[in-house]
């Protein structure tokens, strides 16, 4: 035990004297994966607001009634959020723009089809689309424009047995008031239709937006590469002193234990360190303006205990992996290509669900994945997973290969 506890003391000594080189290689790793969650966040709003549907609208507007119309849907209507209105002067324009792909279909409306569907008359819309076109931006605006058709019938047979049931009762009074009560009443329930159903948003995955989902996809890919600024004390070792320490009674096992522990240690200190930095720019920064949620001191030290685990698991990961390479050309290629192919498995780059789900069950048992689960739900609820119970016995596992490497190792000097 004394020998043990020298070793250790040892070790740590090493890592202090080398802490400033990976203070420094750890800044470095932080503006870089800070710049690629700025990317793939912009990336990501990029593409949401790109998938809005383009339809092309034709029609009089100089007519106040459809200009009041189309004003309305742009700005008031809950379809504005998932289709968005191009103006055409003419249907000539309206043709040009479909076969540049500016469009994926236009809506001819015809002269006079407000005022027709005040009067219940029974002036069509003409819905136009490419013959060729099965994307799904042009099979949602057909099904969107089928169901305004369908509302439109269905005003205009209201209003028509109303104004039927007054003729049949000789109460024709004041006909063209109670006309334009009951079409202000279909106004009011097409722009409440979105009442008749409760919303949910579940998230991409434990609850979390995107932007917060791959806030913890990046923070999962730091600890991966994290392991790179420990390299001139992981990948150097002396085994001719290691044997000299076994064969005076250290053991194997303790000086392996000495090394883990100390890499441990100084690696929880520094993500303790740069989760005080996020959270010191949480307070000042609103991040909720790009959809991170949840971002302050208080929360980056909630996550920081909570990802202990974690950090041991991936710790256990690097130093494994440090053991079967030699050199720190060798240790580094290897760490960085580790962190990059099982980032992208476990979806720290693109949700997982763009993978086959065999993938996905595979994803999730590995280091990476219950790493990343144990991220997402210390962000999102601030409590342990199952998650981080696959982390604590990863890092029993991956130290005792490493035990059993540096064993075999020891035994042929």
């Amino acid at each position: 035990m004394k020998r043990f506890s020298a070793y250790f003391k040892l070790q740590l000594k090493r890592y202090l004297r080398a802490y400033p080189w990976v203070i420094a290689v750890t800044l470095i790793l932080v503006l870089g994966v800070a710049a690629t969650l700025g990317v793939v966040i912009e990336s990501n709003t990029s593409s949401e607001s790109s998938e809005k549907i383009k339809i092309g609208v034709v029609g009089d507007y100089s007519d106040n009634y459809f200009k009041t119309g189309i004003t309305a849907l742009e700005n008031l209507d809950t379809s504005r959020l998932s289709i968005d209105l191009v103006r055409c002067n003419s249907e000539d324009d309206a043709k040009v723009k479909l076969s540049n792909d500016t469009i994926s279909a236009y809506v001819l409306v015809p002269e006079g089809f407000v005022e027709s569907v005040l009067n219940g008359e029974n002036k069509s819309l003409k819905y136009v689309m490419k013959e060729s076109s099965s994307s799904i931006g042009a099979v949602l605006s057909a099904e969107a424009v089928k169901t305004v058709t369908n509302m439109i019938t269905k005003t205009q047979t209201g209003i028509t047995a109303a104004a039927q049931y007054c003729y049949d009762t000789n109460n024709t009074e004041n006909m063209s008031d109670k006309n334009k009560e009951m079409n202000i009443m279909y106004i009011n329930l097409v722009f409440s239709r979105s009442n008749t159903a409760q919303v949910e948003n579940i998230g991409l995955k434990d609850g979390l937006n995107s932007a917060s989902y791959y806030f913890c996809g990046i923070a999962t890919l730091f600890l991966l590469l994290f392991g790179i600024a420990f390299c001139p004390l992981l990948a150097k070792k002396n085994l001719s002193f290691n044997w000299l320490l076994s064969s005076k009674g250290a053991g194997v096992t303790g000086i392996v234990l000495g090394e883990f522990l100390s890499f441990v240690l100084f690696s929880v200190a520094t993500v303790l360190i740069v989760a005080f930095i996020v959270g010191v720019c949480g307070s000042f920064v609103n991040f909720e303006d790009i959809g991170i949620v949840n971002i302050n001191i208080q929360s980056m030290l909630v996550l920081w205990l909570n990802v202990i685990p974690a950090v041991a698991a991936v710790c256990a990961v690097q130093y494994f992996l440090y053991e079967i390479t030699s050199g720190i050309i060798s240790g580094v290629l290897v760490q960085f290509v580790a962190a990059a192919g099982l980032g992208y498995i476990s979806g720290c780059f693109y949700p997982d669900y763009f993978f086959p789900q065999a993938i996905r069950t595979v994803a999730f048992y590995l280091p990476s994945g219950a790493a990343f689960s144990s991220v997402r739900s210390a962000l999102a609820l601030g409590t342990p997973s199952i998650g981080t119970a696959l982390c604590v016995a990863y890092a029993v596992v991956f130290v005792i290969l490493a035990l059993l490497i540096r064993r075999r190792k020891l035994s042929h000097i």
